[in-house]
């Protein structure tokens, strides 16, 4: 068991400010969980916080508020907007914080700059420090900012501040990171400004001193300002990104440069550092996906706490309570901040406190239903926590009348149905095939970068053990198994099974599908050829990767990842970045027409024909549901339902929320 008697649940200052421990809540878009049109905290979004609060956590800082919105309209983008309705929601959701014991901080941002949408509607010519590409559209360039709108917002954050003070709000947090505006000011190369705002790093500071100035002489001396900013960008060049371990020249802000602007914000009088890296060029920093290391940037906060006196925030996948003790126990930084592990886990800092780190639900670093829902203009959730966002709503109550209800299938559809169903006091039993619940986790779990999914099947494990749900591995269940089960509700979890295209050849011994060489029962060879360019083939190619092999993903369509559930954008750009520093050959709009034993005949769009010699033939075609069972039962039982990938094939998202929406009601 983890020892949780150290430092992380000892008390500590920002400033005047006393924490209960050394948890905070990282800011996570929380404005994309309400609707677009309101400008404020409602109900989805102050209970989300509340939840997070009574869960143990120490300082909550809510994203992501502005203090103009006539300089940088920005309709399309959640982001909320300082008025003065939306204080009426700031004081109530003090109010109710405060009497759980969280400190709370409000995240303050300048504006999008560059990264702003550059096209209508919602959007327009974006501003920033100079007159830069745009990132969406290079092909428009940014208007750069006078300094009579430079001198309106340092005004604006002053008089918001103040107001914020009065409300009942701790302190507040400058939203200096990621590349947006305040992080273009403070960087070379965003910022060629030739006026008292541009020049040096101390120029380039100018921005953030005069507006920290403005604060503390609204709100106070004793009223804490936290500066979030990237230590290090990891750019190659203009949208282009730097994976971990990469031999490049810095394009952005350099390590030598992020560890003097530590020096400079303490000297300026800010109360505390909150640490990360990377920016919308290398957007897989910020928002680490499953690839990144837990405590990817706990380094970086360590360097800095060298350099200043003033208490440092790490964050970087610090979910991992393991991970997350260590920071805090070698002084690494004085307080972790974790995001993406609250939405998966509400209660997140108690289970560490009392050591229940079992009972944690893991974040798997997929992005698929927090940003990745954020950027398709959804409201942002969870894909292993369907509550997220809507805990009210989805509160999990008893059922009037407990049934006996039969799931066949323990995959993540199977496995959260039967966690949902027992804990409405149903009578569930689960039949699985295979000697292990999972279904197809267990082979996507094999790649080290995706252990998580490890952590999520042993805590399935222990839930259903723990909500006395009776499972049945190794047991096929058929037609005759649901007759003498009798169930009152029949769920359907059967999963999907491997497409196969029609190639010529293509049964040819050296043809095995990505599920069974996950699985072990193939042994690759040095020349390794995927036909499949989505998620699930480059992650084979990427896993297969390294000992001499060669590595080649035949896809037909014109970019990788492009069909099936969307993947994030964070996820999809290291994946591709991933891949080139491995040195996989990608073939687009190519598709394999002919197998031999020793060749395989490949054609392009132009009908353009070629040979290649391999060893392995993986196919990562895709899936379909297995639906059979299912469509004889329901000619024969009532209340026959089916989910997961035997309704429709998705991903880990789809099946778990299938589990959680229909047992819940049930």
């Amino acid at each position: 068991m983890i020892n949780s008697s150290g430092k992380m649940f000892t008390p500590i200052r920002i400033g005047s400010v006393e924490m209960r421990n050394r948890v905070a809540l990282a800011p996570m878009s929380l404005e994309s969980i309400t609707p677009f049109e309101n400008s404020y905290l409602d109900n989805r979004c102050k209970e989300y916080l509340v939840q997070r609060a009574m869960g143990g956590v120490g300082l909550m800082i809510v994203s992501c508020w502005r203090v103009d919105e006539d300089i940088e309209p920005m309709h399309h983008f959640h982001c909320n907007i300082l008025t003065r309705g939306a204080l009426y929601s700031i004081v109530e959701l003090n109010e109710i914080l405060h009497s759980f014991g969280a400190k709370v901080f409000y995240q303050l941002t300048a504006g999008f700059g560059r990264v702003g949408s550059p096209h209508p509607p919602g959007g327009g010519q974006p501003v920033a420090p100079s007159a830069l590409p745009a990132f969406w559209d290079p092909k428009v360039t940014c208007r750069e900012l006078s300094t009579g709108e430079i001198d309106t917002l340092v005004e604006k954050f002053g008089f918001w501040a103040g107001e914020l003070k009065k409300a009942g709000v701790d302190g507040v947090e400058l939203h200096a990171h990621e590349g947006y505006l305040f992080d273009q000011f403070s960087c070379a190369v965003f910022n060629k400004r030739t006026d008292k705002y541009g020049g040096d790093l101390e120029g380039r500071l100018t921005f953030a001193r005069e507006i920290l100035h403005a604060i503390k002489a609204s709100a106070g001396d004793n009223f804490p300002v936290v500066y979030r900013y990237g230590l290090k960008h990891y750019m190659k060049g203009y949208f282009k990104g730097a994976v971990p371990g990469e031999d490049f020249k810095e394009f952005g802000r350099t390590l030598e440069e992020g560890l003097e602007m530590a020096k400079i914000l303490e000297r300026d009088g800010f109360d505390a550092l909150h640490v990360d890296a990377g920016c919308y060029d290398s957007w897989y920093w910020p928002h680490p996906p499953n690839y990144m290391q837990h405590g990817c940037m706990a380094e970086l906060a360590a360097q800095v706490k060298k350099e200043v006196n003033i208490p440092v925030i790490a964050v970087g996948r610090l979910d991992d309570p393991e991970v997350a003790l260590e920071v805090i126990d070698k002084d690494k930084a004085d307080i972790v901040a974790v995001g993406r592990g609250f939405l998966a886990d509400a209660h997140w800092a108690n289970k560490v406190r009392y050591g229940e780190v079992d009972q944690i639900r893991p974040c798997l670093g997929c992005h698929d239903a927090c940003t990745g829902r954020l950027f398709n203009g959804k409201p942002m959730c969870c894909a292993v926590n369907p509550t997220v966002g809507r805990e009210l709503d989805y509160q999990i109550h008893k059922a009037p009348e407990p049934k006996k209800i039969m799931i066949i299938g323990g995959g993540p559809a199977g496995m959260e149905a039967a966690r949902v169903g027992a804990m409405r006091g149903h009578d569930v039993t689960l039949f699985e095939t295979r000697e292990k619940l999972g279904g197809h986790l267990v082979a996507g779990s094999v790649p080290e970068f995706k252990k998580d999914i490890r952590k999520l099947m042993s805590w399935y494990e222990i839930q259903l053990r723990q909500l006395g749900v009776t499972v049945l591995t190794s047991t096929p269940a058929g037609l005759e198994t649901i007759e003498r089960q009798r169930p009152d509700e029949i769920l359907f979890c059967t999963g999907s099974v491997p497409l196969v295209p029609s190639i010529e050849g293509i049964d040819n011994p050296k043809t095995a599908h990505c599920i069974d060489v996950l699985n072990g029962e193939v042994t690759l060879g040095k020349n390794v050829v995927v036909i499949g360019g989505g998620l699930v083939g480059c992650e084979i190619a990427l896993w297969a990767a390294g000992g001499g092999r060669k590595i080649t993903i035949v896809e037909r369509l014109e970019a990788l990842m492009s069909s099936g559930p969307t993947v994030s954008k964070e996820n999809r750009q290291m994946t591709i970045d991933l891949l080139a520093l491995n040195n996989i050959e990608i073939r687009l709009l190519s598709t394999v027409s002919r197998v031999t034993d020793d060749q395989l005949y490949l054609m392009d769009s132009g009908f353009n024909q070629s040979r290649m010699e391999y060893d392995n033939l993986v196919v990562a075609a895709g899936m379909k549901k297995d639906d059979r069972l299912f469509l004889e039962a329901e000619k024969l039982f009532k209340n026959v339902r089916r989910i997961g990938d035997c309704l429709e094939v998705r991903n880990i998202q789809g099946a778990i929320w299938d589990g959680y929406e229909v047992a819940r009601r049930l």
